[in-house]
């Protein structure tokens, strides 16, 4: 072969003398005699031996295919030997280490005497070879990568994944430059780098003499798993598990552990110093299943801690309560298949079957009523809400870019107090809904407590009802005189997260005041769900009141405590006395029932506020909220829903008091034209009021506004219905 030049590389035929195996060749990592040879000394003939050994391995067994190829065949150029040159004429295999070392070993055959097959002999003068130029910017690992990575002859994982680590800390490549040149996905890169970097520091751990190169898979599937990575605080941005406890335990999982004797359990041998020996407890982790298994009670502590007791995870399992989840779901999974199995016989049902399909209905009717959907509801308990309170401008335009029926509906002229109104399903209720959203910003807990209340659930929420009923929102508006963005939207996942059970994700994005915010629901069918924030802000206080709506218990110790400290709570039972139920004495929250007690003068001992009327219950829970909300908005929807016509002026009185004093934008959806007239009774706020009329026709919505002034103008003048 003539010399072929390329800008990039040299095709070259060379004596195989000149040849030289690297020490350093990343499918020697993991060898148990593997060590580091510098460059100076990559052709000392002890260490070129050595390496020889690596390849050939036992009996020379890794080389047997090639032997038996090249005796029948001769030398083929299939697979080119590539290079770097060490020195003039004297080169670094860096690809076709196993066809060089074969080489070498027909080279000694024939220098003795012995057979060779049908290889020519002058191959050993003329080793076909591509030349590539010696660099510092990792070509030559790309080069390596590009066959063992994402081609056909794949190193083990552990290799593969020193490589890609190299090109990031060695030569500080790009991440999308590696996994674009080597055709990789992002997702998998990041699986191995995360992996490795754990190895790292379980080999400088207590356990770390006890690595074994198959372990790297355990890694693999430990970082790959969701819940394990939440557990262990891991941290993507300095690839390390933060979470110092939890990681020590999980070493301790992965190996054979020494539990030295203490003196109390010295029985058989009598505390004989030199009789005691450690005891080997063995590994609780031994397959890439066990991780998953051991994810799904990572939360239980109880059998976590039998587990470590017993070291044994099936034992850890029976004890949690994922065994009776998993039972369910498989019990479900059986009802499906005997259901399907049923229907391709149905030809032979007969009439008396039907009494035994009637009785299997109304159980499974009985089993949906009784499913915990509560899984979708996050504890509010749990997250840090950061709040930003303005106490001066609020909300002064809001566009529904895109929101259920709205597209580019745009609200201005808004004032201090808010009124919709409109025919029914107009939107009116969907309006206070985005509003209530940009509120929260990223607040997954509010975006989930808005569906809730749409759904009109008990306090729960079906997953299947939100995969079928929410795609994608996207709003923005105009807040304090500063530009707000908000969308959300529902999407699978192509994270390497644990898939079993998975249904959807959830995002939330909002962008306030040059901050970003960004929260992330990774929705499961068995009521689980895993949430991704660095941190919660809320745009201000806000509630929301709907009158269908099952009243959250921390909604309501929240709304209790603010209104006791705010000094409002006896001003809404001085409400009450006065015009709605002049019995009531007194109405006292009961923190470890959860309930209001009302002291009453036509009964002998307090009964629950669940008793009375729904019209006294309701103007009750809108009041509380009203110090939830101060220096933010309150929405209420339906607010004449189960009140009583002759209370409307004197509620509509007392809540415009509470908004001013607590400094609150309210946003106010109403049916009735008799309450909305009644906001209009005295001029003293008219001129903080602005009404608007939802219109829909042909499914496309508009909207009209009048300011309190001109309202109260028109309706007295020309008897207008803003209902439509």
């Amino acid at each position: 072969m003539k010399n072929m030049k390329n800008k990039n590389f040299i095709k070259k035929d060379v004596n195989i003398n000149s040849l030289f195996i690297d020490p350093n060749n990343y499918r020697f990592i993991n060898h148990k005699d593997y060590v580091h040879v510098k460059i100076e000394n990559i052709k000392n003939s002890r260490i070129q031996n050595r390496t020889r050994n690596f390849i050939l391995g036992h009996n020379q067994k890794n080389i047997k295919d090639l032997e038996d190829s090249f005796k029948a065949n001769g030398y083929l150029e299939v697979d080119q030997i590539q290079v770097v040159e060490l020195s003039e004429n004297e080169y670094k295999v860096i690809e076709g280490n196993r066809r060089v070392v074969t080489l070498k070993k027909f080279k000694d055959d024939y220098d003795k005497n012995l057979n060779i097959g049908n290889l020519d002999e002058q191959i050993f003068k003329k080793v076909p070879v591509v030349i590539y130029p010696e660099s510092k910017n990792g070509r030559s690992e790309i080069v390596m990568g590009l066959k063992h990575i994402s081609g056909t002859k794949k190193w083990g994982i552990l290799n593969q994944a020193q490589l890609l680590d190299d090109l990031i800390s060695k030569y500080k490549w790009k991440a999308e430059k590696i996994y674009n040149s080597l055709g990789i996905s992002k997702q998998k890169f990041n699986k191995y780098r995360r992996a490795l970097h754990l190895v790292n520091d379980f080999k400088k751990s207590d356990y770390g003499d006890k690595f074994e190169k198959d372990m790297f898979a355990t890694f693999v599937d430990i970082i790959s798993n969701l819940k394990m990575k939440n557990w262990l605080n891991w941290n993507d941005t300095n690839y390390k598990a933060e979470n110092e406890n939890n990681k020590t335990r999980l070493y301790s999982w992965l190996v054979e552990i020494e539990e030295t004797e203490t003196e109390d359990k010295r029985t058989d041998y009598e505390n004989n110093e030199e009789e005691a020996e450690d005891k080997i407890l063995p590994k609780i982790v031994n397959k890439s299943k066990d991780i998953w298994i051991i994810s799904k009670f990572l939360d239980d502590e109880k059998a976590l801690k039998t587990m470590e007791d017993k070291r044994d995870i099936n034992e850890a399992y029976s004890s949690s309560e994922q065994v009776g989840i998993d039972k369910f779901k498989n019990s479900l999974e059986t009802i499906k298949k005997q259901i399907t199995e049923a229907k391709s016989f149905k030809n032979y049902s007969e009439e008396t079957d039907k009494k035994s399909i009637k009785h299997l209905i109304e159980e499974l009717k009985e089993l949906d009523s009784n499913v915990a959907y509560g899984g979708i509801i996050l504890d509010k308990r749990m997250e840090k809400n950061i709040y930003i309170s303005f106490k001066s401008k609020v909300f002064s335009e809001i566009n529904l870019i895109n929101f259920k029926q709205f597209k580019d509906f745009k609200i201005r002229n808004i004032n201090q107090i808010n009124i919709f109104a409109g025919i029914n399903n107009s939107g009116k209720s969907s309006i206070l809904e985005a509003i209530f959203l940009l509120s929260k910003l990223n607040d997954l807990n509010s975006f989930f407590d808005i569906q809730v209340k749409r759904a009109k659930f008990n306090n729960k929420l079906a997953n299947y009802w939100l995969k079928d009923e929410f795609y994608k929102y996207n709003l923005s508006a105009i807040f304090d005189n500063k530009k707000l963005n908000y969308s959300a939207r529902l999407f699978e996942t192509d994270e390497d997260i644990d898939k079993v059970h998975y249904s959807y994700s959830i995002e939330i994005n909002s962008e306030f005041s040059s901050e970003k915010l960004k929260s992330i629901a990774d929705i499961y069918i068995n009521n689980k769900i895993d949430k991704k924030s660095k941190k919660i802000n809320w745009l201000c206080n806000s509630s929301f009141n709907n009158p269908f709506y099952f009243q959250n218990k921390e909604d309501i110790i929240f709304a209790h405590d603010k209104s006791v400290e705010l000094k409002t709570y006896d001003k809404i039972i001085f409400f009450l006395q006065k015009y709605v139920d002049k019995g009531i004495k007194k109405i006292i929250y009961v923190g470890d029932t959860n309930r209001f007690l009302v002291y009453h003068k036509s009964f002998d001992k307090a009964m629950d506020l669940r008793q009375f009327g729904e019209g006294v219950q309701r103007i009750f829970f809108i009041s509380l909220q009203m110090a939830v909300s101060k220096n933010g908005i309150m929405c209420i929807d339906e607010i004449e829903n189960a009140i009583h016509h002759s209370l409307f002026e004197n509620f509509i009185k007392f809540l415009v008091e509470l908004s001013m004093e607590f400094n609150i934008q309210l946003f106010i959806s109403s049916h009735s034209l008799e309450f909305i007239n009644s906001f209009f009774q005295e001029e003293k706020n008219i001129d903080k009021i602005s009404v608007y009329r939802i219109n829909k026709k042909e499914n496309k919505c508009s909207i009209d506004h009048a300011y309190g002034e001109e309202y109260n103008m028109l309706k007295n003048n020309l008897n207008l219905d803003l209902r439509g």
